[in-house]
This record gives structure tokens, C-alpha cells and sequence, in this order.
């Protein structure tokens, strides 16, 4: 239960000014690019790697599906440790040491959560769940994530969506060198250069959750109440994003020929890149409100768990399918997978709240005192 003394007090996060609520917020965000930053600079070198340390091309993203593998595993220990004991204590002992950076990505989304109503939400959260992708493009404790990711339907159905998108989203890290270089005799400046296909995805996106959330949260909160709309609203951008993927696919797979002219598929990116934002953003901000601040941290960290082993790991398989099947087959492939997991936001938007009510981590929010909000934990074990 909250300890805020009224709907005045001064310490509630909420009651901040809103330029300190929008510095604390841009703090993870600028931490999420720096990090993602640090994970896709490395393709840039990846392919001399071979040649000047005599390895296999599998063996030289290594460096980058480890580097991943570690973003997992930090935010599974990391998550809950700032739900039991709070987020200061987790930015100060992690922030100060670069290498362990990576371990305050997932506690980004509490934080938010500690600062912004849920009228707010829609516009703060894609700005933070933005801020990987295009960090990207530019250059009990323990277990609880692991239990939720099990038992709980809402967290297992939408990591494995979104987990596969991600690792999507890094394979194109290894593909577009791949493809350009090969295919198109690229330059590595000019396949470089394709990534603002990618970057520009990301603002479209952004730009499109956030309008979507403009337009359809307001009217929600004066039907339902504030504080009250059902999470499941939360899914339009999902809805609308998860059509791209498949599509951008499918047009990236058979138009990356060196008889078709290359702006074709580096224009296919456009698409991929803001329906991962649309499906990431809308996805996360659906795990938080039907989760709350109490177990929301956690849920997202399992969902990063996922995440980032799928992103470590698609990329040594990429290569190998791209090799061994034609560019359209290979990429049709994945379009089909993305196209069967199309229906996951649409089934959860119409079962969500059938779903809820038989979940072990339940956080149910009553608008009191005004503007703050007594939470009550119901975690039947």
C-alpha cells in the first residue's frame, strides 16, 4: 500500500513538476541508447573479424549474442530486486559501472510507472520503449520473473511475440551487410547508411503510438474513470503495428535481388521498424497497466529475458539461413511465423480481462485521495 499522506503530498512522485518527472524519465531512456548503442556498434566490425582472426562468420557475432545474452540475464536478477527494495538503490549500485550498465534497461519501465499516471502513460512510455530500437539503428526474487513468465498467460503469449520480433530486429543487424555488401558491392559506409531506413521506422513509430494514444485514452477515462480503463485498450497500437511486420518481411525477402534496385529494400525496413516500435510499446505499456507497478517490473524483465535470447541468438542463425535458402525463402519464412503470431494482440484484446482474472499477480488500483492510488497485492501462490 502507497504511504502518500494525501493527494498533496509532496513526495508522491506523481505531484513532481513535470520537468523533473520528464528529466527522471529521460535518464533510462538515454541508458537504454547507450546500451543498445553499444550491441549494434559491434556489427559494424563483425565482418572483418573473420578474415583478420581466422574464425568462422558464426563464430565472429559472438561477441554480440553474448553481450545479449548478458541484457537477459541482468534484468531477471535486476527487476525484482527494484519492486522489493525500491529503484534507487538499483541505479546507484549499476549506473557508475559501464559494464553493468546494461542491468537498469528493465527497471526503466517501473520507474516510469512510479512517475506518471496512467493518462500520461501513453505518451512517456514510447518514449522510453523507443529508446532501444533507436539506440539500435544509431550505432523470492530471482525466480519471480521466471514463475510469471510460466504461469501467467498475458506475460508467456506477448514475450514470445515480442521476443520474436526483437531478434528479428537484430538479425537485420547481420542481414543488411550481408545483403548489401554481397548482393549490391556496398561499401561498409554505405551499408551503414541503410540503418536510416531502420532509425527512421523508429520515429514513425514512436510518433504513431503516441497518436494513437492521444486519440483513443482520454475518451476511455471518461467513460471508465481515471485510473480505470481496462488494460486492454492499451493493445490498439499493438493491433495496428503487428500487420507491418509480416508485410515489410515478405517485401524485404523478395526485393533484396541485384535485379531489383537497392532503395527497395532498404525502404521494406521502414515498415519492420515501426511495427516493432507499435507492437513493443503498445505491448509493454498493456504488461504494466494489467500488472501495475508492483509486478510489472518483473513481467517486463521476463519479457526482456526472452528478448534479448532470442536477439543473441538469431543472429548466428541468420547467416546460415540466408546461406543455405534464397533471400526470398529465407525471409518468406520468417513472414510466415510473424504472420501466425499476428493473432496474439487481437485475442488478447477480446479474452484479455477473462485472463486477468485467474492471474496470481494481480494489482487492483482504486482511485482515492484524488490523484493517488492504493494498490493491494493478491498473489495467491
Amino acid at each position: 500500500m502507497n504511504d502518500w499522506r494525501g493527494p498533496d503530498d509532496p513526495g508522491c512522485p506523481y505531484n513532481w513538476p513535470k520537468w523533473k518527472r520528464i528529466y527522471m524519465t529521460s535518464i533510462p531512456a538515454f541508458l537504454c541508447i547507450n546500451v543498445s548503442f553499444a550491441s549494434s556498434v559491434y556489427t559494424s566490425g563483425a565482418n572483418n573479424i573473420p578474415e583478420h582472426f581466422g574464425v568462422h562468420r558464426v563464430v565472429s557475432l559472438l561477441g554480440l549474442s553474448l553481450f545479449l545474452w548478458g541484457l537477459g540475464l541482468g534484468a531477471v536478477i535486476t527487476a525484482p530486486v527494484s519492486e522489493y527494495y525500491g529503484r534507487r538503490i538499483v541505479y546507484l549500485t549499476t549506473v557508475p559501472i559501464f559494464g553493468l550498465s546494461i542491468l537498469v534497461v528493465s527497471k526503466g519501465g517501473g520507474t516510469n510507472a512510479d512517475l506518471w499516471q496512467p493518462a500520461l502513460a501513453g505518451f512517456v512510455y514510447p518514449f522510453y520503449f523507443v529508446s532501444p530500437f533507436l539506440g539500435l539503428a544509431l550505432g523470492r526474487i530471482v525466480l519471480k520473473p521466471f514463475k510469471m513468465l510460466f504461469v501467467e498467460s498475458i506475460a508467456l503469449f506477448l514475450t514470445i511475440y515480442m521476443a520474436f520480433n526483437f531478434a528479428l530486429f537484430y538479425s537485420f543487424f547481420v542481414v543488411f551487410p550481408y545483403i548489401f555488401g554481397g548482393q549490391y558491392g556496398f561499401t561498409p559506409g554505405q551499408q551503414g547508411l541503410t540503418f536510416i531506413s531502420i532509425a527512421l521506422g523508429c520515429v514513425i513509430g514512436f510518433l504513431a503510438v503516441v497518436y494513437i494514444d492521444r486519440r483513443t485514452y482520454p475518451p476511455l477515462e471518461v467513460k471508465y474513470g481515471v485510473s480505470a480503463v481496462p488494460p486492454e485498450y492499451r493493445l490498439y497500437g499493438t493491433m495496428v503495428g503487428c500487420a507491418l511486420n509480416p508485410v515489410s518481411l515478405f517485401w524485404f525477402g523478395w526485393t533484396a535481388d541485384a535485379g531489383v534496385h537497392w532503395p527497395s529494400p532498404v525502404v521494406a525496413a521502414v515498415p519492420f521498424a515501426v511495427g516493432n516500435i507499435m507492437v513493443y510499446s503498445s505491448g509493454a505499456l498493456y504488461t504494466m497497466n494489467s500488472y501495475g507497478s508492483l509486478h510489472g517490473a518483473s513481467a517486463l524483465s521476463a519479457n526482456s529475458l526472452l528478448r534479448y535470447a532470442g536477439g543473441g541468438t538469431f543472429p548466428l542463425l541468420t547467416v546460415q539461413m540466408f546461406s543455405s535458402l534464397e533471400f526470398r525463402w529465407a525471409s518468406s519464412l520468417l513472414g510466415f511465423v510473424s504472420v501466425t503470431l499476428v493473432l496474439v494482440p487481437w485475442v488478447l484484446y477480446k479474452y484479455g480481462e477473462r485472463i486477468r482474472a485467474h492471474s496470481q499477480y494481480t494489482t487492483i488500483e482504486e482511485p482515492v485521495l484524488g490523484n493517488s492510488l492504493v494498490e493491494f497485492r493478491n498473489e495467491r501462490e
